[in-house]
């Protein structure tokens, strides 16, 4: 990610809220994020963040900037857009991984298998309040646009 936003001429700020994950730690990065100057927040993908998501979405709604959030989940309770592996696609890895184990192969040996299939999620009622502009081109090519 730095490598990408050295090339693009962006500045990437991480805001760490530390091993708590609730209300007053996402609160408290309102202040870090406004510092930063912030143009957009990019969440990362701990699943701490699903069981705190209203807190997290208020938190982008609060500083009126686009976020991108690594759970569909997030866009579906308000976030505005989801970036995130196929389930059903690293599920049916799985599965074929197990089938390997069953037949005798050595889990030790066999490879890592890095995701391949990624989905896009739009929230354009989100998009609507922020003032966020999705260009036509990126919504059809969303494989979801939650109105």
């Amino acid at each position: 990610m730095r490598e990408a936003a050295q090339l693009l001429k962006l500045t990437l700020t991480h805001v760490d809220l530390g091993s708590i994950f609730n209300d007053a730690a996402y609160s408290r990065t309102v202040g870090e994020i406004e510092a930063a100057r912030a143009e957009l927040l990019l969440v990362s993908d701990e699943p701490e963040h699903l069981s705190n998501s209203k807190a997290l979405i208020d938190v982008a709604a609060g500083t009126r900037l686009p976020a991108m959030y690594p759970f569909r989940d997030l866009a579906l309770a308000g976030g505005l857009m989801a970036y995130y592996r196929d389930l059903h696609d690293a599920l049916r890895q799985a599965g074929d991984q197990i089938a390997q184990i069953l037949d005798g192969e050595n889990p030790a040996e066999m490879p890592f298998r890095q995701p391949t299939s990624f989905k896009l999620s739009i929230n354009a009622k989100t998009a609507q309040a922020v003032g966020v502009v999705v260009p036509q081109t990126l919504l059809a090519s969303a494989d979801e646009v939650i109105e």
